[in-house]
């Protein structure tokens, strides 16, 4: 029976004080109304999982979980498959690491895409080794979430084929890192504000990279001896390059605006074809005119902060639309609204 405290209509005022006041703190406090399980509600993260069975859906009340056993989450998913999501009436919750550990750590522990974390806010992780959500030798789903503040990585990909859906990934060292042969899917995302990579890639990992804003990071997307199926991106105001690409197979770039970083590509002769796409850049070996390409501005809604395109924009019903295979764009409108997909993350 997966029980601590048994709940009544009299009792339950007392029990949510309780457990919102008696944690261990770090820096930041904890402070919530409990984890619920099966209507019964726990004082961490981690003791309601370790009581959970298989196919259960934890939920986080409102508030802030900053305890021992509210990071470094883990199970085993060889035994159970759980979501991990806001209760009903919470309009947050956030993991606080305060620099010490990460949020969720899938090393080895066999999550698939029945194993999802949802809607939560994980923050301030520490150094090296220690991400928002690591993720080796598992393919969870991770989605709505925001992960931020971290000193190293917003999401670590190792072996990993994770679905990445709908998350912002904001002010970590990197935002997102592909390493060692992982195919994630990153799709419908913000990154911004990363120090280094926006979305860095690595170690023969090939990850689809579809309909996200990749900005003001340092640098937008590095595959370094690995390669990106990359559609439908708005890659702008990075500041030392838009992309970059190290590696003797070539990658596909369509449908994707590049403009406004230091470099929109880091060399004239990366080894990326790019179809359909506006770029600030014009090389024959990377975009050449006779495929679809545009050099002209694209006349973003107000340059470095809103990001959609008007309707005079000439990247509006240019794109190629049998790259296409989802049906939003970033904003949750049809992905092709006009003649043909318009290029970029958001249609007009």
């Amino acid at each position: 029976m997966k029980s601590k405290y048994v709940i009544t209509i009299l009792g339950i005022a007392l029990i949510l004080v309780t457990i919102s006041c008696g944690k261990k703190t770090t820096e930041i406090e904890s402070d919530n109304f409990g984890v619920i399980l099966d209507s019964l509600f726990y004082s961490t993260i981690q003791e309601a999982i370790d009581l959970a069975d298989s196919c259960d859906t934890i939920y986080l009340t409102e508030g802030i979980y900053a305890d021992d056993g509210d990071k470094n989450l883990t199970w085993d998913g060889d035994e159970k498959h759980l979501t991990i999501t806001l209760a009903d009436d919470a309009e947050y919750a956030i993991i606080e690491c305060n620099g010490k550990g990460s949020g969720f750590v899938f090393k080895s522990t066999h999550q698939n895409t029945s194993d999802v974390v949802d809607g939560i806010t994980i923050r301030n992780c520490s150094s090296f080794d220690d991400a928002g959500i690591y993720c080796e030798w598992t393919s969870p789903t991770i989605k709505n979430c925001t992960i931020s503040g971290c000193d190293w990585c917003g999401i670590y990909c190792d072996n990993a084929d994770p679905i990445i859906e709908n998350c912002e990934i904001l002010n970590n060292k990197e935002g997102i890192m592909a390493n060692n042969e992982s195919s994630p899917l990153i799709k419908l995302n913000i990154v911004r504000g990363n120090g280094l990579d926006g979305i860095f890639v690595t170690g023969d990992s090939y990850p689809s990279i579809i309909n996200n804003l990749i900005i003001h990071n340092k640098r937008g997307i590095y595959c370094s001896y690995g390669r990106a199926y990359m559609v439908n991106n708005t890659i702008a105001n990075n500041s030392v390059w838009g992309i970059n690409y190290i590696n003797d197979t070539p990658s596909n770039m369509i449908n994707s605006i590049i403009w406004d970083n230091g470099k929109g590509f880091a060399t004239s002769n990366i080894n990326v074809l790019v179809k359909y796409s506006c770029a600030q850049d014009s090389f024959p070996s990377v975009n050449p005119d006779l495929l679809g390409n545009i050099y002209k501005n694209p006349l973003f809604v107000f340059s470095g902060e809103d990001y959609h395109l008007p309707r005079l924009s000439p990247c509006v019903d240019t794109g190629d639309s049998t790259a296409v295979t989802w049906g939003v764009d970033l904003d949750g409108n049809n992905r092709i609204a006009g003649e043909t997909v318009d290029m970029g993350a958001y249609e007009w």
